[in-house]
């Protein structure tokens, strides 16, 4: 038989935020909403664009710019703009 090596690189890097599928609500298609947090006080309800879904986790490309965190668990008791308590 014949036998060859190849290397593959992606054309273009794609930064994504990996959260949890707890962490995504609403979701139709590739769209979905999150809650995140800018100061660590409030939760902001977020429209994101999913760009893949993976095994445990939803691969987020567009929507989160700005935010440092991603709130995980609890979303479901949340509102736009509810003031929140990270626990770590």
């Amino acid at each position: 038989g014949v036998f060859g090596q190849a290397v593959i690189s992606p054309a273009q890097t794609l930064m994504v935020w990996r959260v949890p599928y707890s962490a995504v609500m609403d979701g139709h298609g590739n769209q979905a909403f999150v809650f995140a947090t800018r100061d660590e006080t409030h939760a902001v309800k977020v429209p994101v664009h999913i760009s893949s879904l993976g095994h445990d986790e939803v691969y987020i490309d567009q929507g989160l710019d700005g935010f440092e965190q991603v709130i995980v668990s609890g979303s479901a008791y949340l509102n736009d703009q509810s003031l929140i308590q990270i626990v770590r």
